[in-house]
């Protein structure tokens, strides 16, 4: 899964900066979103944490929220790859760089809605190229989706991958 979803950033990279911008409401809400979430990883509140995290229903052996939610508590500042996370990082992005979350280049929404076996088919499915919004800065990702129904949480994580690029020079 890593590889599949780094290619298709890496070659929507250059595009991702033509892409539209989120209204200052919706940029609200996004950062509201990571704040909350933010909250409840400095509290290590994992019971919270999991309202916050994709979770999929087709495939239960992969227990992305427990991942998730392992690396939240390492709060590694070193740690790369998949899931790596630390709370300067992503207070780094609420606070500078917000800005960055752009709704998904429509050719990478095409590709991930063609993948009906994959987990952003299902974390994506049904919703609008604004209501997911993409990360890409530093080689740092990151893929929220709209979800004020099920969760009311308005977003949930999908997949974040180098978060701590965002903290160098």
């Amino acid at each position: 899964m890593r590889t599949y979803l780094l290619i298709l950033l890496c070659a929507f990279t250059f595009q991702m900066s033509w892409s539209q911008k989120y209204s200052e409401k919706e940029s609200g809400n996004i950062q509201k979103f990571l704040v909350d979430f933010y909250n409840a990883a400095i509290a290590k509140d994992t019971t919270e944490l999991k309202t916050y995290i994709f979770s999929s229903e087709k495939n239960p052996t992969k227990d992305y929220q427990s991942t998730t939610i392992d690396f939240i508590l390492q709060n590694n500042e070193n740690s790369q790859g998949d899931f790596a996370y630390s709370h300067k990082a992503l207070l780094h992005i609420i606070d500078q760089e917000i800005q960055q979350f752009k709704p998904i280049p429509e050719q990478l929404y095409e590709m991930l809605i063609e993948q009906p076996d994959g987990i952003f088919y299902e974390a994506t499915k049904g919703l609008e190229q604004k209501d997911i919004p993409i990360f890409d800065y530093k080689d740092a990702h990151i893929v929220l989706v709209r979800d004020d129904k099920e969760y009311q949480k308005y977003y949930l994580l999908v997949f974040w991958e180098n978060l701590n690029n965002v903290l160098q020079p």
